[in-house]
């Protein structure tokens, strides 16, 4: 990738860092209310996973900026987090009409430009 395209902690941070994260329960309630939507037989499994992710954010909260920048680290770097990634992209782009796979291709091209070139105008 070019320059500048590349995942970085900074860029994660500046996106990411809040000064008032949500709140757990908050975090929780959203999670939920994806819920109701899910057949009966996926819900437990579902609510398993909500439960966890629930318990991974509470811990996540607790870390310090130099721990959750080394556990980020580790999140970008895992292989197997990064085929899932390439999984789930290859399926949405298997979803996609020529022309929207066009449309998404000229933004990402825009998009390359903008970040090599800040004076570009698209």
């Amino acid at each position: 990738p070019a320059a500048g395209t590349r995942p970085s902690l900074e860029r994660w941070d500046q996106r990411w860092s809040e000064e008032n994260p949500l709140p757990p329960d908050a975090f929780s309630a959203r999670l939920q209310s994806r819920l109701s939507g899910l057949p009966a037989d996926q819900v437990k499994d579902a609510q398993l996973s909500a439960e966890d992710s629930v318990k991974q954010y509470r811990d996540w909260l607790a870390l310090s900026q130099e721990e959750k920048n080394k556990k980020m680290q580790e999140m970008i770097q895992d292989p197997n987090r990064q085929q899932r990634g390439s999984d789930r992209f290859s399926r949405a782009m298997r979803m996609m009409s020529p022309e929207q796979r066009a449309q998404r291709y000229q933004r990402y091209q825009n998009h390359r430009e903008s970040v090599t070139d800040p004076n570009h105008t698209h």
